[in-house]
């Protein structure tokens, strides 16, 4: 998440997003913001070509708050990003998450750790969108 987000949910404010991804050209059925169960070390993997990470926040979300949903992501194993995207564009995975409209802290969401070692993911995404590539 941004830095601007976890300081605002530290803060205790309603976080508030009814961005409906599908309508900006994504493919997802996902609204608002969305959590995954993943490790971090796993996710970047494939979060890292669309997600700018300053922070990977661990936290525990109430089941009430979520609608299960699903993004389409790269499938890093799958994916040379330097090589020239193929016929029919670079592989891809479906992938579950999670998502909501709205949480805070009052919600019973627990923040348990919270760190910036992803954030140099978001300078190789930005390089590799200087060189083209994504």
């Amino acid at each position: 998440m941004s830095e601007a987000e976890y300081d605002c949910l530290i803060s205790g404010a309603k976080l508030m997003n009814a961005t409906d991804h599908s309508r900006s050209g994504h493919k997802t059925d996902s609204v608002g913001f969305c959590f995954f169960i993943e490790d971090p070390e796993e996710a970047i993997h494939w979060l890292s070509g669309c997600t700018y990470p300053d922070l990977c926040v661990t936290m525990e979300v109430p089941d009430a708050l979520l609608r299960e949903s699903y993004g389409i992501y790269r499938d890093p194993k799958h994916d040379d990003l330097f090589a020239p995207v193929p016929e029919g564009g670079r592989p891809t995975l479906k992938h579950r998450e999670y998502c909501t409209t709205q949480y805070s802290l009052s919600d019973g969401v627990r923040v348990l750790s919270s760190t910036d070692r992803y954030s140099k993911y978001a300078e190789i995404r930005r390089e590799f969108e200087r060189m083209g590539i994504l």
